[in-house]
């Protein structure tokens, strides 16, 4: 099926058609189609696998922890890495010189600079650093790197950062989800100094535990439907098809109200966990599930009314 997007009242004005053509009560009709949507809810809110959607298996997980790794990367360098730290360290030292007003240091790290080869993801910051006239290259970093991040001691060396996941968080809300990715040797704001590479490596895996959280809360709402289940007590419909890395976090917290009268059926599901970074939102996550679900019962009704030809002929 080809990817279709509708409102809610779309959804709800063909459950209840699909439930008169078929003959199947309102409440069976509900459950099916609540299932259906977490399994798509998981399947289009990112990360998602390489081509789009797939994002409930393994090749989403591995999506996922690859953006962790290089955002984090992007943003923070080891102290001790001594491929990525030196050239780091100059650029600390440059923006540092520059926003403190000390034409002295600035040119010293601006002359390291040209040695090492340094290069920025931007035009202008690299004319600074390759300015032979300094004083002229010191006005202009004065003002170029004015808004950078980088923080130093009160010797002009570059301070070292601890609290990672502050620093991180900040740099998610600014950017809308996602640090920003440098090309090059560093980018022009500077990255944050760590201790150590493990204790980078600490943190990326830390934060990479976390890739699925936001689709855990509709892993709990499928096991919370009373659906078939298997021998461990998971849903026949997707438990093969739904990661381990969505289903470890058995306390993500959801909710499930159900009610049933004569002529109504009234079925009410949550995620709790929250729309993370804005994430479902910007990828119109909710209206993909509902265009999913009526292209769904459109295919249940053509195949119901290809069977009842089929029985009709014989």
């Amino acid at each position: 099926m080809g990817l279709r997007v509708a409102s809610k009242q779309e959804f709800l004005k063909a459950l209840q058609e699909f439930s008169v053509e078929t003959g199947r009560s309102l409440e069976s009709v509900a459950i099916s189609s609540a299932a259906y949507a977490c399994l798509d809810s998981m399947r289009f809110t990112p990360p998602l696998a390489p081509g789009g959607g797939g994002g409930e298996g393994k090749a989403a997980e591995m999506v996922g922890n690859r953006a962790i790794d290089r955002d984090v990367k992007s943003l923070f360098v080891a102290a001790n890495d001594k491929g990525r730290a030196p050239a780091a360290i100059i650029l600390m030292r440059m923006q540092g010189a520059a926003k403190m007003r000390n034409m002295g240091d600035f040119i010293k790290a601006q002359s390291e600079a040209k040695q090492v080869g340094l290069t920025l993801d931007t035009i202008v910051g690299n004319k600074i650093i390759q300015d032979g006239d300094a004083v002229r290259a010191y006005k202009k970093a004065a003002n170029f790197f004015n808004q950078t991040s980088v923080k130093m001691t009160e010797y002009g060396t570059p301070l070292i950062t601890n609290d990672l996941r502050a620093v991180h968080d900040a740099a998610k809300r600014q950017s809308g989800g996602k640090t920003k990715i440098s090309a090059g040797m560093g980018d022009y704001r500077g990255k944050y100094l760590v201790e150590s590479t493990s204790v980078l490596m600490n943190y990326i895996k830390e934060r990479q535990r976390q890739v699925g959280f936001l689709k855990a809360g509709w892993w709990n709402v499928l096991t919370s439907l009373p659906l078939p289940k298997n021998k461990k007590g998971n849903p026949k419909l997707a438990s093969k098809t739904v990661s381990g890395y969505v289903k470890r976090f058995p306390g993500a917290p959801v909710s499930v109200t159900k009610s049933t009268d004569v002529s109504m059926t009234n079925l009410t599901i949550a995620n709790m966990n929250g729309d993370n970074d804005g994430m479902a939102t910007k990828f119109d996550v909710p209206n993909i599930v509902y265009g999913q679900a009526i292209q769904r019962i459109e295919w249940a009704l053509e195949n119901e009314m290809i069977g009842n030809v089929r029985k009709f002929n014989r």
